[in-house]
């Protein structure tokens, strides 16, 4: 799919729906498409920060692991990991290459075999563009979080071009015990063989690592209440 016809946070064509390029106006199916342009203004970092502004759609996660990609859509729930690109995709998703999200609801999400009832999410991840460009972004929280993205766009005459998507993560580390860490890789290649024909290879390397601490940070305070819980409880 193309995202050429994107205008901010709308959306103007969508490939989840049918497999095929179309206007999200010409689908009969119920289609909700985020861009690239919101997912950088919320800060998104893997696809459930994506979801959460998906009507009908929740996490279906039954573990503590951070970042394990499974969903309830419509209140259908199943262990079926998204789509990357139309095809099988990954439990860990690091939102840095992924420039389109789609939510199929209903009958739709058939095209793509094994899905759960209720619909099925396809991300779409970057490719290389005409415009040559460098972007990186910083972030810094508390508890040691730190995120890094890179990314780089370079194109070699009117028909080639590469392209480069790099991110570190680390997550807030409040407890001794607990750390969680993630390193993306994302190069792309496109070649444009003929007026209406582009080949594209791309490879994707997402390696995360993540402890869970021994407790859980307490997400209830009562105030006036000695025996409230705390994070000094834990390590």
């Amino acid at each position: 799919v193309s995202t050429t016809a994107d205008r901010g946070y709308r959306a103007g064509n969508s490939v989840s729906a049918t497999r095929i390029d179309t206007p999200i106006k010409d689908l009969p199916f119920t289609v909700s498409a985020f861009t690239e342009q919101f997912i950088t203004d919320i800060g998104a970092i893997d696809l459930q920060d994506i979801m959460r502004f998906a009507p009908g759609v929740t996490s279906g996660d039954k573990s503590f692991v951070a970042g394990n990609n499974r969903f309830s859509i419509r209140g259908f729930d199943g262990d079926v990991p998204p789509q990357r690109n139309g095809f099988t995709g990954n439990r860990n998703v690091d939102a840095a290459n992924v420039t389109r999200v789609e939510v199929i609801k209903g009958p739709a999400s058939l095209l793509y075999g094994q899905i759960i009832p209720g619909g099925s999410i396809n991300y779409i991840t970057k490719r290389p563009t005409p415009k040559a460009f460098e972007s990186i972004k910083v972030s810094v929280g508390n508890f040691s979080d730190y995120r890094a993205v890179l990314d780089v766009n370079v194109p070699a005459g009117s028909r080639l071009a590469a392209r480069v998507v790099g991110s570190y993560d680390q997550a807030p580390q409040w407890a001794e015990t607990g750390e969680t860490k993630s390193y993306l890789f994302a190069p792309s290649l496109s070649a444009q063989l003929a007026k209406n024909v582009t080949l594209i290879v791309d490879y994707e390397k997402l390696r995360r690592v993540e402890t869970p601490p021994v407790g859980m940070m307490p997400n209830v305070q009562i105030a006036g209440l000695s025996g409230a819980p705390s994070a000094s409880t834990f390590v």
